[in-house]
């Protein structure tokens, strides 16, 4: 599992849809994307992540700094 800060940039996420989703730019190519996924409790993304440039990212990822609601 991998941890992604909140920011702007390579390898980071922010906070989309009024917080309740997320967008992260990819850590290998830096492809822009919103999360289709759940974010759980403990800021683990669930399903696994890979990104949609089908640049061979492919982890599990937390976000730090999440905020549940």
């Amino acid at each position: 599992m991998i941890e992604i800060s909140q920011g702007f940039g390579i390898g980071t996420w922010r906070a989309v849809r009024d917080s309740t989703s997320a967008r992260i730019t990819c850590p290998n190519c830096g492809f822009d994307a919103e999360l289709d996924h759940e974010i759980a409790e403990d800021r683990t993304v669930n399903p696994s992540v890979e990104c949609p440039a089908n640049c061979g990212f492919h982890e599990h990822i937390r976000l730090m700094g999440w905020k549940v609601k």
